[in-house]
């Protein structure tokens, strides 16, 4: 029991770390926003369930606004990475 402790607490600080280092690299207004639409999404989660997708909204937004061809771009590394991380945790 006391193994599976220190190993969960491995975990938790290296994907704080993790986390740490990826919103460093991201504007903090950008944080801002994506905080208050987590928070919206979550406030409306019951009413609204496609609130929670975020994500799937925005691409598919980008899609209508900028044509396919644009959608995979990113005009800063925080972004990719971010977009990367919210791709895996919704395939999990």
């Amino acid at each position: 029991m006391a193994g599976r402790y220190c190993q969960a607490a491995e975990t938790f600080q290296e994907a704080e770390d993790y986390y740490n280092n990826l919103c460093s690299t991201v504007d903090d207004n950008i944080q801002q926003l994506w905080s208050a639409e987590i928070n919206n999404a979550e406030n409306n989660r019951f009413e609204t369930p496609d609130a929670m997708d975020i994500m799937g909204t925005r691409q598919a937004a980008t899609v209508v606004q900028e044509g396919p061809s644009r959608t995979n771009e990113s005009n800063n590394n925080g972004e990719e990475w971010i977009s990367l991380a919210l791709t895996v945790e919704e395939r999990q």
